[in-house]
């Protein structure tokens, strides 16, 4: 499991070295020629510093939204029929009287499963760079930079060590005498879960089916691995979700903001006998 949090760690640095080093043209789409001179007098990196920031609050505040009170009362019924079947599911892939798995998938399925978020991520990454859809632009650069947002917070539930549904299954390749915790819920597929709705939501099923089918099959092969309880795979894959609903809305208030900086300006003068004057326009 250490290992695993060392990956989580370097995915983590990675990620947020890219997003702040990438093209300044993705960071100043919101910057009109009003404030163009008055942006510029801030240096690229705390710019960027600035921006994801701001994009990164904006999404932690929409995590507290109604429609995610609706996906975690959606989620738990299945969250806790997987809760009841999670032993039968486990006993399909693991021999407890002689700490054997079996009913295994090849292994290169399984390394699949482990490193295939990379390949939403350069998605991600390259529409960030690349696309000159607005929208895809900064779902890309908004999806990218709360990826470490989504891995802090499930390692934070997986130190809560709250009871026995937070320990990983029996596994031939960890102790017979005892489990360890940190199994719930399951970050890679809280990952990939995240990319499916945050680009699902934006840009339709052409996008969510596929990244969506992915998450599923995350989730499967770490059931047959014995690396995650069904239960702890439905929890990722709702993690994911309100990740993904917040991401959309945050991207839909950057739209938002644009839109209103271009279209509005607002300047300050002096009238006749000296007086301070407003002038508000807005071009349609």
């Amino acid at each position: 499991m250490e290992r695993e949090r060392i990956h989580h760690r370097l995915l983590q640095g990675f990620l947020v070295v890219i997003v702040l080093s990438c093209n300044q043209k993705t960071f100043t789409l919101e910057v009109d020629n009003q404030t163009q001179q008055t942006k510029h007098q801030m240096t690229k990196p705390a710019h960027a510093v600035v921006t994801v920031l701001r994009d990164a609050g904006n999404t932690i505040k929409h995590l507290f939204d109604w429609d995610s009170y609706k996906i975690i009362v959606g989620t738990f019924p299945f969250f806790a029929i997987g809760s009841m079947v999670d032993d039968s599911v486990h006993s399909c892939f693991y021999k407890r009287w002689c700490h054997k798995n079996r009913n295994q998938w090849p292994p290169v399925l399984h390394g699949l499963a482990q490193y295939g978020f990379i390949f939403p991520a350069f998605l991600g990454f390259s529409c960030m760079l690349a696309s000159n859809d607005v929208d895809l632009q900064y779902t890309s650069q908004i999806f990218l930079f709360d990826i470490p947002l989504v891995m802090i917070s499930s390692d934070l539930i997986k130190r809560t060590e709250f009871n026995h549904g937070f320990l990983r299954p029996w596994c031939e390749r960890f102790s017979s005498e005892k489990r360890a915790y940190g199994g719930f819920p399951s970050g890679h597929v809280a990952l990939m879960s995240y990319a499916a709705f945050s680009y699902g939501l934006r840009f339709g099923p052409k996008w969510g089916i596929p990244l969506g089918a992915f998450a599923a099959f995350i989730g499967i092969s770490f059931i047959n691995c014995n690396r995650h309880y069904t239960s702890q795979v439905i929890a990722g894959g709702a993690l994911g979700a309100l990740w993904g609903f917040a991401v959309s809305k945050a991207v839909d208030d950057k739209l938002a903001r644009r839109l209103q900086e271009k279209n509005i300006s607002l300047a300050f003068g002096m009238g006749k006998g000296g007086k301070p004057t407003v002038k508000v326009s807005y071009a349609f």
